[in-house]
Order: structure tokens, then C-alpha cells, then sequence
């Protein structure tokens, strides 16, 4: 009851303060500021360039920018990820992570870290991969938001792959010759986690993305299906890479020339016998099956770069730069019909974090 009073009080001075966004107010209060408003707990959150909006069903809405509303002052420049079950957000370009209540999205604390990017769930913990690419590395931040440690990586730490004993960090893409994914084992030493660097990987040119796969039709054989953006002489590709016997196991190719996936999704069970994926290359979603040459079909003929299953809806958000509004596209799962549009403020980068 302490909290809703306090969110109340909260509200009526932001409401006082803007006398220009009456409509949004009543908007927000109807939504979150009810006497059973128990936090956020059945939407979707979407990150935005600099900011985090929240999509709530039942209303059928994306309410922007949901940390300023809250707490009267934005997060800043270049917001990346957010973590929706650790309430943690990094801001790159401000150099800071960001740590919020999520029963109402106040800020909590933050602490400063050279460039911080992608946010991977390690059991209690959480990895954060920072930096350039001279001093990039993982960052070790605990359950009490305290940095345990930081593990220099070699490469441009960006994406990072936890499983079991061992995490993955790929390079952000951003070398056109780099083509290491760091390998880190994690130990105990008196019950307290660390992390240490064992491996270096050499797969394809720049692996950017990946999606975990089930492999020789055993789902508990797994390993990841690699995207590697290539350069200008090598081309782009999938690799499968083993993650029992830590090796390259096939390597795909795409064959249209001019063709750059940046990011790349998982169509259907994760462990299915499915070998179809969905990859966002030159402002479109595309279908390819994994083959070689892998064949490419425009799968949605829209900016799209996002693409997040819920319940029967493929969710996806647009990638307009140009335009003040962006916008969060449903998706019947089955036939792929557009089912319904909703405007978004501001460039939307995905759908990071979700609240089931």
C-alpha cells in the first residue's frame, strides 16, 4: 500500500507539472494507477532509442517512455537493452547502467561502465558486455547490483551466449576482420562466482547474432546457429557450431550478392526439426532455410528488426529512423497476416524484455 500511495503521489506532481499531456496522463493513470495495480507483470516492454515504452494487451497501446514519466528526467542517449526481470538498463553512450523498481519503474541507483551494451542471464547473475574494442570485456554484476568483476575479452564484446559452466561472447560486428567469439569458464572460489577467460574461437567474418538449436534431431544435443555478417569479399553465412564438442560443425552461405542480415530469429519450437529462420537484412525481414547456398524469400516486406513470439502473435517492431513515430506490428503466427498496427513515439530498437 506504501508504494501504490507513494506511485500516486508521483503522479499527481507529474500531472500538475505537464498541463500540455493531459490525455497521456489519464492514459497512464488508467492503465497503472488503479487500486490493483500491482506492477508490471503481463506486457511487453520495447526499447527505444532512448528510452523504454511499455505495450500493456489490455489496452491494446505501447505507452512511451515510461522511466521519464515515472521519474521526471530521461535515461539519456543511447539506451540497449533492458533486462525486464533484473530492472537494469544500459545506456551506452552515457556510459551507465541503469537500475529500476519494476513494481513502478523508479530509479533505484546507477554506476558508471566504459560503453555498456548486451545484458545475459547467468543463473543470480547477470553478464554485461562493455567497452571498445581495445578494453571491451563481460562485466560480473551480482543480485545486489555490485560489479564482481570484469573480464576483459580481446574482441568487441557484444551479444553473450550463457550455457551451463561456460558463456560465449561474440564480437559486435563492428571490424570487418574479426572473427573470434571468447569462451569463459566460471568457477567458485568460498561459494563466491568468477569468471575467466579459457578460449577464442575463430568462426566465419564478424558472428553478430545467434539463435540456440537442437542438433542431429536430439534436443539435448545443442548447439547455435551462428550469423556471421561477412565483408566485402567474404560472404555472409550461418554457422553451426557444436556446443557439446565446442566445433564448427556445417557452414551456410548466402548467396545473394549485396545481401547484409544484421540480425537473425528462430521460426517456430525452439527444438523442432525446423530448419527455417528468419534473418533482418537491407531494411526486410526475410525466410531461408538452412541450405547451401542458403535461398532467400521476402518473409515481411517491412523495416522490421525485431521478431518475438506471444501466445499466437509474432510480435515485431519497425526500424524507422526517419520518421518521429514508430511502430509495433502483430503477426499471426501460423499465416503471417498482418493482424494489427500500433504507433510507437520514437525509433524503436526491439522488444528486449517481457513480463509474462
Amino acid at each position: 500500500m506504501k508504494n501504490q500511495v507513494n506511485l500516486l503521489i508521483l503522479l499527481l506532481w507529474v500531472g500538475s507539472a505537464l498541463i500540455s499531456c493531459e490525455k497521456e496522463k489519464t492514459e497512464y493513470k488508467k492503465t497503472w494507477d488503479g487500486h490493483d495495480f500491482i506492477g508490471f507483470k503481463d506486457g511487453l516492454f520495447i526499447v527505444h532509442d532512448n528510452s523504454v515504452g511499455y505495450y500493456y494487451p489490455d489496452s491494446n497501446k505501447v505507452f512511451p517512455d515510461i522511466f521519464a514519466h515515472q521519474n521526471g528526467w530521461g535515461l539519456g542517449a543511447g539506451v540497449h537493452s533492458f533486462d525486464a526481470n533484473a530492472g537494469m538498463i544500459t545506456v551506452e553512450n552515457e556510459n551507465k547502467i541503469e537500475f529500476v523498481e519494476l513494481e513502478n519503474f523508479i530509479s533505484i541507483e546507477s554506476f558508471e561502465i566504459n560503453r555498456p551494451r548486451d545484458i545475459s542471464f547467468f543463473g543470480s547473475y547477470r553478464l554485461v558486455s562493455y567497452g571498445s574494442r581495445v578494453s571491451g570485456g563481460v562485466a560480473l554484476v551480482d543480485f545486489n547490483r555490485v560489479v564482481m568483476q570484469l573480464i576483459p575479452t580481446g574482441n568487441e564484446a557484444g551479444k553473450i551466449f550463457s550455457d551451463n559452466a561456460y558463456c560465449y561472447v561474440f564480437c559486435s560486428g563492428k571490424d570487418d576482420n574479426d572473427s573470434t567469439i571468447a569462451v569463459l569458464e566460471r568457477s567458485f572460489n568460498n561459494s563466491v562466482l568468477s569468471l575467466r577467460k579459457v578460449d577464442s574461437i575463430v568462426v566465419g567474418i564478424k558472428p553478430a547474432d545467434f539463435v540456440e538449436i537442437s542438433l542431429n534431431f536430439d534436443s539435448q544435443h545443442k548447439g547455435l546457429a551462428i550469423l556471421c555478417m561477412g565483408n566485402e569479399t567474404v560472404p555472409a553465412s550461418v554457422v553451426i557450431f557444436d556446443l557439446v564438442t565446442r566445433k564448427v560443425q556445417e557452414t551456410y552461405h548466402f548467396e545473394t550478392p549485396g545481401f547484409k542480415p544484421e540480425r537473425m530469429f528462430w521460426i517456430g519450437e525452439p527444438y523442432s526439426t525446423s530448419r527455417i529462420l528468419a534473418v533482418y537484412a537491407n531494411n526486410r525481414l526475410y525466410r531461408t532455410e538452412l541450405s547451401d547456398p542458403m535461398h532467400t524469400s521476402v518473409l515481411i516486406d517491412k523495416n522490421v528488426s525485431d521478431f518475438y513470439r506471444y501466445g499466437q502473435e509474432y510480435l515485431a517492431v519497425s526500424r524507422d529512423t526517419i520518421h518521429p513515430v514508430s511502430s509495433l506490428y502483430k503477426f499471426d503466427v501460423t499465416t503471417l497476416e498482418l493482424l494489427d498496427s500500433i504507433a510507437i513515439e520514437g525509433y524503436a530498437k526491439g522488444i528486449e524484455g517481457i513480463i509474462p
